[in-house]
């Protein structure tokens, strides 16, 4: 007797074996357990260091600037900048004209 479950653990397996094969996603890096990171040891306001785990790959936890930071390089800023005025002509466009005070 095939239960759903084996058929849904099935599916996931083919679904994974798939992606694998046709290269759509590149392969992740091994992932390492979060007992196994380090703690982030920045100081707290309170002058203790900070005992949460380090996000993987960095020194610091996701509070103490372990996180991405935005784009570093001219062309990324540039990216963001142009993203940016976008977003606020298409806010502008919406919202329509501005009343006139007086």
């Amino acid at each position: 007797m095939v239960t759903r479950w084996a058929v849904d653990d099935l599916d996931r397996l083919l679904a994974g074996l798939r992606l694998g094969l046709t290269g759509d996603t590149p392969p992740r890096p091994p992932r390492t357990l979060r007992a196994e990171r380090p703690t982030c040891g920045a100081r707290t306001r309170q002058g203790r260091p900070c005992r949460a785990k380090a996000v993987p790959g960095k020194r610091r936890c996701r509070l103490h600037g372990g996180l991405a930071t935005g784009p570093r390089t001219p062309e990324g800023r540039a990216r963001i900048a142009a993203a940016q005025r976008a977003r606020w002509q298409a806010w502008r466009a919406a919202q329509g004209p501005h009343p006139r005070r007086g």
